[in-house]
């Protein structure tokens, strides 16, 4: 029994994590989530899971044998399924019914059926045992119906990048590279642009990119210049805020030229 986030400062739990084969993460935190990926030193393979805040869906994310595809390169890559697979639209939305218990900044929870909890529970852990017998890095959804019946979402994973600036590391992946290929394809001989969309890590000095938007309809594309519109690019963020739940059980989505 331990404060994960003091693996640093405390022998036995270090000595834990770097004896370990696997490390799985159950604590919903994004900061245990993202400490253990980054700083714990062990070969250990992470895994982390959690339940959605509804309780109508689990999530469980396995890094591959050599760890290159880490659990925060994961859960980058998680958020592009969200915004991209109309499956997950309402994915990250909360129960309808919530309770404030307290004062705190985190004072309002939800009730979740036990037979949701006990589902999911089964899920999970199944899928632990069977992912890290194998090598590859995994992301699966499984969504649970009111019909008794459950979905598998398999996200497609793509080979992470990343590169530095100002201090600062920029993670990406090949699929964004795609992405943007695509939308400067589409618009040849013209030049084009939009924004780049993801999140901070302030901490760690990280800067995750997950998605490209397309130009705005009112932008002026030419064979030699571009200037950016602004039609739609409001709705834009706002659907991308709303499919993620505003990235508040994990941090916040910003734009960037």
């Amino acid at each position: 029994a331990a404060n994960a986030m003091h693996f640093a400062s405390n022998p036995t739990l270090a000595c834990a994590l770097k004896d370990a084969e696997v490390i799985v993460d159950v604590s919903t935190s994004l900061a245990v989530a993202r400490a253990l990926a980054c700083h714990a030193e062990s070969n250990a393979r992470r895994v982390s899971v959690f339940l959605t805040p509804s309780g109508g869906a689990s999530v469980v994310m396995i890094e591959n044998a050599d760890r290159s595809y880490r659990l925060d390169v994961l859960e980058q890559q998680y958020y592009r399924a969200i915004l991209r697979d109309d499956r997950l639209r309402d994915h990250l939305q909360g129960h309808s019914e919530t309770i404030r218990y307290g004062g705190s900044c985190r004072d309002v929870t939800t009730v979740i059926a036990q037979d949701d909890i006990l589902l999911h529970a089964g899920l999970l852990a199944k899928q632990i045992r069977r992912g890290v017998e194998q090598d590859e890095p995994q992301v699966v959804v499984w969504r649970s119906h009111e019909d008794g019946s459950v979905d598998r979402i398999a996200i497609p994973l793509s080979p992470p990048r990343m590169c530095e600036g100002s201090g600062w590391q920029i993670r990406y992946d090949d699929a964004l590279i795609e992405r943007c290929a695509e939308l400067r394809e589409h618009k040849l001989p013209h030049e084009t642009g939009g924004i780049l969309v993801g999140y901070f890590d302030a901490l760690r000095k990280i800067v995750y990119v997950v998605d490209a938007l397309p130009a705005p309809p009112d932008s002026l594309e030419h064979t030699t210049a571009f200037i950016r519109g602004v039609t739609g690019l409001r709705e834009s963020l706002e659907d991308i805020g709303s499919r993620t739940a505003r990235h508040r059980h994990r941090s916040n989505f910003y734009p960037a030229s």
